[in-house]
């Protein structure tokens, strides 16, 4: 089973979980350039007036994946040049759910429509999205935007329990208000299933996980609905110590008529059966509603990577009427230790982009901050620097700017996950990410192809703190990324709407409430000429990891090596300037385990940092010395490397040390015999 992930940021955020510790399971969606707007929803009759219902009617149940208590939505239309023609919209719902309803009937619909002058308006089952039609209702009334609306079929969709999917078409043939430029309404859930939509000369994309909820759409199937229906939609894959105790979260739905107030999960680990009740993290799981709820597990004594099931046994202490949807699969990677993380933020940007500039402070913060543990590469869109190799990371981003997080999760790359407040706050959600477990230590070594300089030899070495006999599920992914690009090499501005007039008159803020290092963007212009870019991505070396980087089984401690060629692109404009990055993915769920950073002619292969709770050691640049510092009871021992690996020399000492080792990049490294601590030093 294949499982790409990409942490839904806005799920997060409505449920107040914090992503830095879970890694979800989750299937990676199309990148779909969109443009959209904010609505609150109006009422429009005392029928379908309230926003807050319960799906729960005589005779059957509005199904949806929006939810019940939607107030407000987000009106989404095509962005680009081709705006008008032919619009489709639909929400799926799979055999899973539908196969103890066969022969009920999806009587009708409710809907909230984003556009003023559509025509041609037809709601439509399908068991395919370009399917025939199985049922169709087609509109010939006027309707209103932003409202509910309630329709009744002629004639009814009879439930077979096979998946199909529940839709609409219409036409836009000219853009006579701002609602036609954002037709299709959405909001409320997100689900996987909840928002695919078709745009005119475009085809079927899966919106879902963009951080706009799902359709604004719901059918009533009448008929005999179960009261107890829970379905496990993803689970989330932990590291964890071997021996010790995991934390395992999973998102539920709840596809009956009763609330959910308790949910028993079964489950094997390594040929451990257990049966537990699980904390219900956020409540109660109303009809129609998802919720997530966790478990501690027990990790194996072995280390190893342990997939298994999560299995439905009692909800509310009731057999559940629908097996068909009660297993979701988790998994927990037990280790022996954790290797040090370095962790990479890819900021999503834009010279057009008015909002930018804060990613730009943000990340040279982030560069100042954690000087030995962060990672930062700037991915341009839609401008000069994009690279279209970059593309099937790009539709991660559910705005710009955006910060890109081990690929793991989405915040903003100067606030963080500050919602009220300027302040800048990516050091904390960073900090998070980074204290996660580590299975794996990077090291990396890069040299010129030859003489000629148009292409880079590198070299990187994992090594793993556990034991998998079955498989390697790890890739490399490369970045070159360079420093110094002016906004006048490129002939292209930054846009900026931090420029005094433009964010007080134009966008109604406050300049003086602006961060400090923000305030050199209130005095420079709407359109910054004077800038420099750097850590951007010139090149990429398969964006989502390289087939066959490593082979054989992995064993705990020993090497796993991958060699690879760069070729230099000819954008690159000064080869002083460029860094390769390497990144270690876990192929099963796409995330950043490791990375390490590195110029060309540099190496760190051969050490290897561990982490320790206890011992405390630097090494630093004072006067041109090398200062060395250690706060081991007995003798610490130093030993000083090059950049390209060789031993420039070694000694002990207690406390403090200073030392003359002439000028030049170092990596010092420093042991009290049973802890390791990795330190590069400039001279």
């Amino acid at each position: 089973m294949e499982r790409r992930l990409l942490l839904s940021a806005m799920f997060m955020a409505a449920f107040g979980l914090t992503a830095g510790a879970q890694t979800w399971y989750k299937t990676p969606q199309k990148q779909q350039h969109l443009k959209q707007v904010e609505k609150t929803l109006q009422s429009r009759n005392s029928e379908v007036a309230g926003q807050m219902f319960a799906p729960q009617a005589e005779g059957g149940l509005w199904y949806s994946y929006c939810g019940s208590n939607v107030t407000g939505v987000s009106c989404v239309g095509p962005a680009g040049d081709v705006n008008v023609g032919h619009f489709e919209a639909a929400i799926y719902f799979p055999e899973s759910m539908m196969s103890g309803l066969a022969g009920n009937k999806l009587t009708k619909v409710r809907i909230v429509l984003g556009a003023d002058s559509e025509s041609n308006f037809t709601f439509w089952v399908r068991e395919e999205l370009d399917g025939e039609n199985l049922a169709s209702l087609d509109i010939t009334e006027d309707m209103e935007s932003i409202k509910w609306l309630e329709y009744e079929f002629e004639n009814p969709y009879e439930v077979t329990g096979k998946g199909f999917y529940l839709g609409y078409s219409f036409d836009l043939d000219e853009l006579n208000t701002e609602n036609d430029e954002y037709p299709i309404a959405c909001g409320g859930n997100n689900n996987d299933n909840g928002l695919y939509v078709k745009f005119p000369e475009g085809e079927w994309n899966s919106l879902a996980g963009e951080g706009m909820g799902s359709l604004v759409l719901m059918g009533f199937i009448e008929g005999n609905i179960p009261d107890i229906d829970a379905s496990i939609d993803i689970a989330t894959y932990n590291r964890a110590m071997t021996g010790g105790e995991c934390e395992i979260q999973a998102m539920v739905s709840n596809n009956g008529a009763e609330t959910i107030n308790s949910i028993d999960i079964a489950y094997e680990i390594d040929g451990k059966k257990e049966v537990q009740s699980a904390t219900m993290l956020t409540g109660p799981i109303a009809t129609m509603e998802q919720g997530v709820i966790s478990l501690m597990v027990d990790v194996p004594a072995e280390s190893g990577q342990y997939i298994f099931d999560l299995t439905v046994d009692k909800v509310n202490g009731k057999t559940d009427e629908n097996d068909m949807n009660d297993k979701g699969q988790a998994g927990i990677l037990g280790i022996t230790k954790s290797s040090p993380r370095k962790t990479v933020i890819e900021e999503g940007t834009g010279t057009w982009c008015g909002w930018c500039p804060r990613g730009i402070a943000g990340m040279e913060k982030m560069a100042e901050l954690y000087p030995d543990n962060f990672v930062g590469i700037a991915i341009h869109v839609d401008d000069i620097l994009e690279i279209e190799d970059y593309a099937p990371l790009i539709g991660s981003f559910t705005g710009f700017p955006s910060a890109l997080i081990d690929r793991l999760g989405i915040t903003d790359p100067y606030l963080g996950d500050n919602a009220t407040s300027l302040d800048f706050g990516l050091g904390d959600v960073f900090e998070g990410y980074n204290a996660r477990l580590c299975e794996a230590s990077l090291e990396m070594s890069a040299e010129w192809a030859d003489d000629s300089q148009t292409a880079i030899d590198v070299t990187s070495v994992a090594r793993f703190n556990f034991n998998n006999a079955e498989s390697v599920p790890y890739k490399m992914t490369y970045v070159i990324v360079e420093d110094g690009i002016t906004a006048e090499s490129i002939g292209e501005a930054q846009a900026n709407y931090y420029n005094e007039f433009f964010y007080s008159f134009l966008m109604g803020g406050d300049p003086d409430a602006l961060p400090e290092d923000l305030q050199r963007f209130r005095n420079a212009e709407a359109s910054i000429t004077d800038i420099t870019f750097n850590d951007v991505a010139v090149a990429v070396y398969d964006c989502m990891g390289i087939e066959g980087s490593f082979e054989g089984v992995i064993e705990e401690g020993a090497e796993k090596t991958h060699t690879y060629t760069l070729n230099l692109p000819e954008t690159v404009r000064d080869k002083n300037n460029i860094t390769v990055i390497g990144m270690l993915l876990d192929d099963a769920t796409g995330e950043v385990v490791n990375a390490e950073e590195i110029k060309v002619g540099e190496s760190t292969i051969g050490i290897e940092e561990t982490a320790s709770g206890t011992f405390k050691a630097d090494a630093s640049a004072a006067n041109g010395m090398l200062v060395v510092t250690s706060n081991a009871a007995g003798t610490t021992m130093a030993q000083v490397y090059t950049m390209d690996g060789v031993l420039a020399g070694s000694f002990e000492f207690a406390g403090q040390a200073v030392l003359n080792v002439g000028r030049g990049a170092y990596i010092v490294r420093l042991t009290d015999g049973s802890n390791v601590i990795v330190k590069k030093v400039l001279l």
